[in-house]
């Protein structure tokens, strides 16, 4: 990634942690549906790993959310986020 593209990630992507011990485990959720929303499945595995979950750019409680116009969008994101 170049520096510009570096610099143009946004600065601050929310997320949440739901627990867990050891290894960190990401979990990028499904369009429309949110990390609470598999909790069951997630809570699972917190038994062996630490859980972290992004939020996508639609449940961002920013007013106005950043636009998504493309997947490459998502994709910054998600390195932002890490």
């Amino acid at each position: 990634m170049s520096p510009d593209q570096l610099a143009s990630l946004p600065t601050s992507v929310p997320g949440l942690d739901l627990g867990g011990d050891g290894q960190e485990l990401v979990f990028l959720h499904a369009n429309a549906y949110p990390p609470p929303c598999y909790r069951l499945l997630l809570d699972a595995f917190a038994t062996d790993f630490h859980v972290r979950a992004m939020l996508l750019r639609p449940l961002w409680k920013k007013d106005p959310v950043a636009p998504i116009d493309s997947w490459h969008d998502l994709s910054s994101d998600f390195l932002a986020w890490l």
